[in-house]
């Protein structure tokens, strides 16, 4: 199964939720330079696919999306991780911090189950 292309063009993201995000993403980079946007918005076929992981495919991993009805599909969300060398993507980043910073935003995170992901 071949995986839908994954979109990380902020300036594809709903107007009213780039309102919000674009001061948080500013404040987020100054910090936390190795910040990196890893997707924005979805197509259906896309969602379908990434929910399907460990489901209908890739059994041999767990499911990283938890629903359907996605904000990405709305425009109003954004998964960001922290990259090392080579776009290799860390572990053990402090996302903490950046969800209190989101919420000064108006942007919340769906903390435990995808803490890259930030919608709002």
């Amino acid at each position: 199964m071949i995986e839908p292309k994954r979109n990380t063009n902020i300036a594809d993201l709903d107007p009213n939720f780039k309102k919000k995000f674009d001061p948080w993403r500013a404040e987020v980079i100054k910090k936390y330079p190795k910040a990196r946007i890893f997707e924005t918005t979805r197509t259906l076929e896309r969602q379908k696919w990434l929910f399907g992981i460990g489901r209908t495919h890739s059994f041999n991993k767990k499911p990283v999306t938890w629903k359907m009805n996605s904000m990405h599909l709305l425009w109003r969300a954004v998964d960001i991780v922290f990259v090392q060398d080579t776009w290799k993507i860390g572990r053990n980043w402090p996302y903490n911090d950046l969800i209190v910073m989101a919420k000064r935003y108006g942007i919340r995170n769906l903390r435990p189950a995808e803490t890259c992901h930030f919608e709002g």
